[in-house]
């Protein structure tokens, strides 16, 4: 009898202690959903699961508001490069209108380009730019400047890859309202990836992920994040086999959004690497992280070797944005591939271009 009231006991406890677990969690998911709607009153809680919601985790930008309290917005516009190359930046600034009270900002910082390639390696595309969103009351005559980042007008070529540049909006109510262009090139992933507990290697140490990717590194300075040189045989070949490479999904912390407004909550994301394959043969495949807005375009690994610029001597330049590939703000470059030793050729792909959306109602 005396063992029964013991074990009744013990499971009265641990029965307790799940239902407290219950509660709490119950809890959270009541505070994080509290803050799905309208431009304020957003929890601190959602602003966190935003910012670091990862590439692997759009699902919880609906937590991102995007209309109004009351009422709805009426009309909008956007800062781009519409030239059809998607890479440059673009500048205006926008007066308020009469009438209008309300505005939704969002800017989408520039992405990085890929790097160059020899043999027989490939150039790993850059990052995303940040993305940040904000609805704030305004006035008309209010003047505000728009300033969206600029990939890179050129592709990389006997040289490393280039970052973006950040998207801003300045004005009534905003201070420092930013979000940063990406950043490019492998080292640059390695040390993200390193830093969310991820496997380093490369870093410092130039192990087999930089000799068997064949980067090339020391002689195109795809080195932006390494704090020392790199030794010449970083050079791919011989390099055995370029079988099944994964780098994973991850974003950059680094790359981040800044900012305060006087009466709004800003929402935003770091910007994010892309995830990339190699499997026999030179066949690859790279998954470019999902974009606010733009989900389902070019992410869903149906990027092959068709389509992704990677076959041999091919590069960023046959995958373009101006011949429909990755028409997509702030996504970073297409990666190429070469074999057949160290030249100029295959350039790299620019990234695409920052951007600002304005809604106001």
């Amino acid at each position: 009898m005396a063992v029964d009231v013991l074990t009744y006991n013990a499971l009265a406890e641990i029965n307790q202690g799940l239902r407290d677990k219950i509660q709490a969690l119950d809890a959270s998911i009541t505070e994080v959903q509290s803050g799905g709607g309208g431009g304020g009153g957003a929890s601190a809680a959602n602003i966190k699961l935003v910012k670091y919601s990862g590439a692997r985790n759009p699902l919880l930008w609906c937590l991102i508001p995007k209309n109004p309290e009351s009422g709805s917005w009426t009309t909008g516009f956007k800062v781009c490069d519409q030239s059809g190359y998607y890479r440059c930046g673009c500048n205006c600034s926008w007066t308020v209108p009469s009438g209008v009270t309300c505005a939704r900002f969002q800017i989408w910082g520039a992405g990085a380009s890929s790097g160059t390639s020899c043999c027989c390696g490939y150039g790993i595309p850059g990052s995303s730019g940040a993305y940040a969103s904000v609805i704030i009351p305004v006035s008309a005559g209010n003047t505000y400047t728009l300033c969206s980042g600029c990939a890179h007008c050129c592709h990389p070529c006997w040289g490393g890859g280039d970052c973006g540049y950040p998207s801003y909006v300045q004005g009534s109510g905003l201070t420092n309202f930013c979000a940063q262009g990406g950043r490019s090139n492998i080292c640059c992933n390695i040390q993200a990836h390193n830093n969310q507990g991820g496997t380093g290697k490369g870093l410092g140490q130039y192990s087999n992920w930089l000799y068997m990717m064949g980067m090339c590194a020391q002689y195109n300075s795809n080195d932006m994040c390494l704090y020392d040189s790199i030794p010449q045989n970083a050079y791919a070949y011989p390099r055995g086999s370029q079988n099944r490479y994964h780098w994973p999904q991850i974003d950059e912390p680094e790359i981040t959004y800044y900012g305060t407004a006087s009466q709004g909550d800003i929402f935003g994301h770091n910007g994010l690497f892309g995830q990339f394959m190699t499997g026999d043969g030179h066949r690859a495949c790279a998954l470019h992280p999902p974009t606010y807005g733009f989900l389902g375009c070019n992410d869903t690994c149906q990027n092959n070797t068709s389509y992704e610029a990677c076959c041999y001597v091919r590069g960023g330049c046959c995958s373009m944005a101006s011949q429909g590939c990755n028409q997509v703000p702030s996504r970073g470059g297409s990666y190429n591939m070469k074999c057949g030793g160290h030249t100029g050729y295959p350039m790299g792909d620019w990234g695409r271009m920052g951007m600002i959306c304005i809604c106001y109602g």
